[in-house]
Formats: structure tokens, sequence, C-alpha cells
């Protein structure tokens, strides 16, 4: 953080009043629809003037809210193929192995940093009201380090942030400032900022009441703003590129470009700078922000979930739920009707008939009149009413898109692809959701892979995560080669995270764990039909499950495998194309095996011969005395 003069002090709140009024300006209708697209949701479903007319009237204002099911589905769905971000080589100096490694690296910080809440936080604002946010950040590895890491957070008020409304890219990546507004309490702002003038960012402005004020805490606001500055590069002989003047007569082309610099205050109220400028070493704004459903109209965008078409139905249903149950109330609770002589004297009786329900019930005889009391009529549901409340819930269904099938209820789909197709179409009527979540999540790379080469600058171990949920440690920008244990060449780097270009893509599917199970399914399918295949792929089978000591049992499975499939496995891991495989040994013949005996036995006998013929031969010899 720089000093700050007074002058510039004065310019930049007088930057921040002016840019605050008219992000809030441009916004202040959708901003309006979100408040009350969240309270719908929360349960808040009748017009302030009916519920008070009726509270007045005291009759029944019924609230049947199963929007959160719908919300639930679109969430559901999403995290069930949650999208993973990868890094690919982008010109010639890139390499594929640190682009693997900027993918565990990022794998890494998501774990680390709970990006699920994040990223879980912006999606379900996104569904449900049209516009969610998370942000990265920076902080130092630990309190007595001097390293920095990266971090993804959730922004969990999407009120909180506000931008320069004349931003064309749909990740608001050429905004030119941001507003991220915090509440602190009041004693934390005093400990924090003891010299600071204790007013509310807002308090200069036009007041808003956007549900989230309090008393006893104190708004501030993270001013981002970018700044453009105008300079000459210039293309060297050898491709490459440089700013220094000095080599402007060497150059083979130059041109003019704008570099970008981020810097942000806090800023309290319109008339004080807690902190700032502080430098952000990045190219991006890093307010990452999440779309729901869009709508161009003009040159106004309008954003919405699915709660914003689907209030007006839902009013309805509630109207005649709470008309078809108010008239069933209403019904006549006596259900005994006669002349008053009747009950004269067994008034106790009658005015206890139905509460307990008595056996039997006396009565006094009323001349003109035929038998006794008669029993009314149970009330009538109101067929007219009900209609209604099933034209309603139609309606509701076609206006998000889902329906009885997506979440499980009865519908009149009969067979399992009639419900397929059922839900097959409400995924693509839904997709423009995880769309823009895939687009959030490539934004979200940008500013990443844009600050690790300037975060881990030096020569450190870095973590890494694998696909399959593995952690490893890589050495990065290091002179030495870790991999052939020798020495760099001069200038040049292992693992050089500072050289080449990289892109991001986004992969969606269904996550690794998601793929393991269905792996499972599918293998245990393939056991049922061809069983004989077991003995020879039973250690793959423990081994994708989630058993306790899953991988102890499939080491032992392993040892049991015949030789010639442990040779296939050793040929697969030392990446052998071509695997030769012997044929096994032919199973022994019993009756091969008595004739070898017997000719084997045959010889002994023979040699057994010759060796006395020997014995004879030599005393012969001995005897005759011969040599």
């Amino acid at each position: 953080m720089s000093e700050i003069t007074e002058e510039l002090k004065k310019d930049i709140l007088s930057e921040a009043r002016e840019h605050y009024k008219i992000a809030r300006d441009a916004d202040h209708d959708e901003r309006e629809l979100i408040v009350d697209d969240l309270n719908f949701l929360d349960g808040d479903q009748w017009p302030e003037s009916i519920k008070a007319e009726r509270k007045a009237a005291e009759r029944p204002y019924m609230t049947i809210n199963d929007l959160p099911k719908y919300v639930d589905q679109v969430i559901g769905e999403h995290l069930q193929n949650r999208p993973g971000i990868t890094v690919k080589p982008h010109d010639n100096e890139a390499e594929e192995t640190i682009a693997n490694i900027l993918t565990g690296m990022i794998r890494h910080i998501e774990s680390q940093s709970t990006a699920k809440v994040g990223y879980g936080t912006g999606f379900k604002s996104s569904s449900s009201c049209g516009r969610g946010f998370w942000r990265v950040q920076t902080q130092y590895a630990d309190p007595m380090s001097f390293n920095q890491e990266i971090v993804i957070k959730a922004i969990k008020n999407q009120l909180s942030v506000l931008w320069d409304p004349t931003a064309q890219e749909h990740d608001l990546s050429d905004a030119k400032w941001m507003f991220v507004i915090d509440e602190i309490s009041k004693s934390d702002f005093e400990d924090r900022y003891p010299t600071a003038q204790k007013i509310d960012f807002e308090d200069t402005e036009v007041e808003i009441d956007y549900n989230w004020r309090t008393e006893n805490k104190i708004k501030i606001a993270e001013y981002w703003r970018v700044i453009e500055t105008e300079k000459t590069i210039y293309l060297l002989s050898d491709g490459s590129t440089t700013e220094d003047e000095k080599y402007k007569d060497k150059a083979v082309k130059k041109r003019k470009t704008i570099a970008r610099e981020i810097e942000f205050y806090k800023l309290a109220g319109g008339t004080d700078i807690l902190e700032g400028p502080i430098k952000w070493p990045g190219k991006y704004i890093p307010i990452v922000v999440v779309w729901g459903k869009e709508l161009n109209i003009g040159n106004q965008t309008k954003h919405r979930g699915v709660v914003r078409f689907a209030k007006g139905p839902t009013q309805m249903y509630n109207y005649w739920r709470t008309t078809s149950a108010e008239i069933v109330a209403q019904a006549p609770r006596n259900p005994y009707v006669g002349p008053a002589g009747m009950f004269k004297d067994w008034e106790h009786l009658w005015d206890k008939a139905n509460n307990p329900n008595q056996p039997w019930l006396p009565f006094n005889p009323v001349a003109g009149y035929t038998g006794g009391p008669k029993r009314e009529q149970p009330p009538t549901i109101p067929t007219g009413a009900i209609n209604e409340c099933e034209i309603a819930s139609k309606e509701k269904q076609d206006t998000i898109g889902i329906y009885e099938a997506n979440v499980g209820e009865r519908s009149n789909e009969k067979s399992g692809e009639a419900i397929k197709q059922r839900r097959s179409g409400a995924d693509r009527g839904n997709y423009e959701y995880s769309n823009n979540f895939v687009n959030a999540l490539i934004f979200t790379g940008k500013v990443i892979i844009d600050l690790i080469p300037l975060i881990y600058d030096t020569k450190r171990s870095v973590t890494i995560r694998n696909e399959d949920g593995t952690d490893e440690n890589k050495w990065v920008n290091s002179i030495f080669n870790y991999d052939t244990q020798q020495a760099m060449e001069y200038g040049k780097y292992f693992n050089n995270l500072k050289k080449g270009k990289y892109e991001i893509d986004v992969n969606v599917g269904p996550s690794y764990t998601t793929q393991r199970m269905e792996a499972a399914d599918g293998i245990m399918e393939f056991l049922r039909a061809f069983p004989a295949a077991a003995p020879v792929i039973g250690d793959i089978v423990v081994e994708i499950q989630d058993w306790k000591d899953a991988d102890r049992i499939a080491k032992r499975l392993k040892a049991l495998l015949p030789p010639e499939v442990k040779a296939v496995d050793e040929a697969l891991e030392k990446g052998e194309e071509n695997i030769p495989i012997e044929p096994p040994a032919p199973e022994p013949d019993p009756g091969a095996d008595i004739q070898l005996q017997q000719e084997e036995a045959k010889l002994e006998g023979m040699e057994l011969e010759n060796s006395q013929k020997e014995l004879e031969l030599q005393a012969n010899i001995e005897m005759s005395g011969g040599v």
C-alpha cells in the first residue's frame, strides 16, 4: 500500500461517489426484482394489501411454497455434472507438462479454499434470482510464511456487488471499476480503523432499502479500478517482444498498446479512505459473476432465475387453495336439523352429538313432521377452486420448465422412456444455468493462471491434485531438474511457470466419484453376463469400491493373478503397445504320464543289465590275467 496525498484522496472519493451512483441507478430495477424474487422464494408470496385486508377481516391466507424444490432440482442436476477447470498450452513456449501442473494447482486451490462453497453459493443465487458471485483472493500460506497462495471465496450477498454498466463482456472482464460492499460490526470497525469516521458507506447516497442494513453494523466498500496506460511495444528479429526503448532501432515492428493495472481502495462513506491504494498483481478485477437466464431487450440485459415467472401462478395457486379451504371451513358444522320441539329436554345430548359420537339419540315426535331429525349432507368440495388450483400448478411448471417427473412425483407419463424424455426436455430447458456457470469457471481459471506466475514466482514445492483426488508435490521455477537429478542449462528453469501462454477449458461431465460408481455398476453387470472373468478382474472390481480396506483386499487378489495376467499389467504400465502373450502350457495327459513312467522304468532296467554285464566282463579279464 502506497501513500496517498490529500489531493488524490479527494479525487478518488469524488470518483467513487460518482461511480457508485451510476452503478446503483443503472441496476436499480434489477435489484428490486432480485429482492422480490428472494423474498418470494422465502415464502412471502401474498401482496401486502391483500394480506392486510385478510388480516383485518380475520380471513386466512395460505402459502403453499413448493418453489424451493424446483430450485433444488436445477442445483441437483448441476451438482451431478460438476464442471472442472483444465489448462491447455496456447503458444509454442507452453508445455503440456506445465499445463498439467497448472490444472493440478487449480484443483488444489479449489480444494483448500473450499471453492465448492463459493461455487455453490453463486450457482444457487443465479438459479434463484438471476445472478451470483464469488471472488479470487491471495493470502499468506500461514502467519509465519512469506509465501502467498491463491484462494476462492464466496460472496453470499449478490446485492453487494456493483459494476461499471458500460462493460460489454459476459464475464464483466472489461469493467473499468467495481464495488464490493461489506458489513462489519461497529466494534470491529473501531478496532480496525480507530481514527476513521464512523460513516456508513451508503449514508452519502440516496438510501434504498434492500433489507440488508442493520443498526449495529457499518458498511464499507472495496472500490476496484482499472488504470490504463498507453505504451509502445517492439517486435525483435528473434520473435520476442519488449517495451524497452533501447531496442527500438533494432525492432522489426512496433505498435501502440494499452497496459492494464488494477488497484483497489477500502472506503467508509464518501468521506474517508480506510486503506489503499493497494496494487493487485493480476490484470483482471478478481470478482466472478455467474448469470441466470438472460434476455436482451435493445441495449438492456435482464437476468432471471427459476422464481421470476413462477410468481404469478404460485400466487394464483395460493389464492385458490385458500379459497377452497375457506369454503369448506365455512360450511355448517351442525349435521342435524329438525323442529325445536324434537330436541326439548334432550339438549344436553344433542349438544354433544359429534363429540363424542353418541350410539343413539332420543327425540320428541312433533305433529305434522314425519320422522326424526334429519342429517345434513357433508360440505361439498368446491370443484371450481380445485380446478383453478390444478391449472395454476401446471402453469407454474410450464413457466419453470420442470414437471412432476423431474422431481420424482407421479405424473401422466407411464413408460420409463416417456419419463426419461420429459426429464431430458427439462434438462435442456434449464441448461442455460449450467452453461453460464461454465463461462464463470472459465473466467475464474483466467484469473488464476494470470496470478500463478506472479504469486508462485520463486522456487518452491507446490501441491497439485490429480483427477482421482490424490495429491502430489512438484518443484517449480527451479534451476535443478528433479526428474533427471541434474542442474538445468544456464538461463533455463525446471517447471518454469513464467514461460508460455496457456488457455482455459472446462470439462463438463460426471465427477470422478460419479464415474467411479458408474464404472463399478458397469463391471458388475459385465460379470453377471460373463462370470468367468471374475478371477482375472477381481482386484480391479475391489479397487473402485468404497469399502473399508478395499485397497488391501485388492492387493491380495492381485497377488493371486495368473502369471500371464501379471505380465500384461506390467507391459501396460511400461506403455508397451504390442504385448506378446505366451500361450498357457497344455494340461498334463494322465495316460501320457503313465507311458512315460513305463519307458523310464524300461530304460532303468536296461541300464542295470548293462552294468552287470560290464562287471562280469571285467571279472573274466582279471581271472585270465589280461589287462
